[in-house]
């Protein structure tokens, strides 16, 4: 065990990852609205790529902002880290705006009955279905290389 933790340590030490905002302090000195309106300036594009947000902003783009400012958080991975593992309860959707990312069907939901892997390319969605309902993992995406989610 020791030696796995060090040789993942030494790994993710040498592994660059994308900055975030957490990294630059002079955010912190932002007033409110406008820290909200600087995320929704990140946030947004990466929200129209989706058809149903396309749509709210269309019909309400006010809706949009408070989606931005309110319910995305944005969150850097780094090579090796889990988004998330098969069986686990979502916590939301996820959107890969930079990076990569290698999602692993389980067999059992496979129609082929063995693991289906598939690479992630930024602007693909990730349980989606957790933007409607209650949603269980039925895989594992695993980030390949620094990643923003």
């Amino acid at each position: 065990l020791a030696a796995s933790i060090r040789q993942q340590v030494r790994q993710r030490m040498r592994t660059s990852r994308p900055v975030s905002a957490e990294d630059v302090p002079a955010l912190e000195l932002l007033s409110h609205s406008l820290r909200c309106e600087l995320d929704c300036e990140f946030i947004q594009p990466l929200l129209l790529r989706h058809s149903v947000f396309w749509l709210i902003d269309r019909l309400e783009p006010t809706v949009l902002r408070n989606i931005c400012s309110q319910g995305v958080q944005c969150r850097t991975y780094s090579e090796g880290n889990s988004v998330f593992l098969f069986g686990s309860e979502a916590e939301g959707a996820f959107t890969l705006a930079s990076g990569s990312v290698r999602y692993t069907l389980e067999d059992k939901w496979s129609l082929s009955l063995e693991d289906l892997v598939l690479d992630v390319k930024p602007g693909a969605w990730l349980s989606e279905a957790a933007l409607w309902t209650e949603w269980i993992h039925v895989g594992t995406a695993e980030v390949t290389a620094g990643s923003e989610i």
